[in-house]
């Protein structure tokens, strides 16, 4: 965690295509969100959407020439509870917490799980969240025609990613949006040890 103070922030504002911004107000529902937000506890292997994504995130740096993504158990970790606490609020935001509660950025959110894991932090951190689409390749075109999220996902001070999508067809007929997607990205300088 000492490395807090030197490093950078790349957050950018949501643009989801054919997607309005969802928002909620602090409801019993909500109020609880927090603490119920577990993730999944065996990372061992990803699920096949995130996979999927992982594929076409990896080809598309290939094609810029960039080296590929590695997933990193911290990184999925924290991206597995940020899109399940989106999915339960059913709220499009980078920002976890609810009115009057402790509010959690990505970097906070990351920050917790390198900690957790007792691991070195990341020098450089970045997350695109999308609503919407259910498939890797719908949310891969999302991400692909809006800058800021193209940008964090070519960077090249990035080595690491953590995928997550969370929601249901089933859940998505009392929802505004079916699924909610998180990448969390790190970096460290080239001469890093992880």
């Amino acid at each position: 965690m000492g490395k807090r103070a030197s490093k950078q922030h790349l957050l950018h504002t949501v643009l989801i295509g054919g997607f309005a911004l969802v928002s909620c107000t602090q409801s019993p529902k909500t109020a609880s969100i927090t603490a119920n937000v577990t993730g999944k506890e065996s990372l061992e292997k990803l699920a096949s959407h995130e996979e999927a994504f992982l594929g076409k995130i990896n080809e598309l740096r290939k094609q810029v020439g960039v080296r590929p993504l590695e997933v990193k158990r911290e990184l999925q970790r924290s991206a597995a509870k940020h899109s399940e606490y989106m999915n339960i609020a059913d709220k499009l935001s980078h920002i976890e917490g609810y009115p009057g509660s402790n509010a959690y950025s990505s970097d906070d959110r990351i920050s917790l799980e390198v900690e957790h894991a007792h691991t070195d932090d990341f020098f450089i951190t970045g997350e695109n969240i999308a609503c919407g689409s259910g498939s890797a390749e719908g949310v891969f075109q999302q991400w692909v025609h809006s800058k800021g999220h193209y940008d964090n996902m070519v960077s090249s001070k990035f080595q690491f990613i953590g995928i997550a999508r969370a929601g249901t067809e089933q859940e998505a007929k009392d929802k505004r949006c079916p699924y909610y997607w998180t990448t969390d990205f790190g970096g460290n300088p080239p001469d890093s040890k992880q």
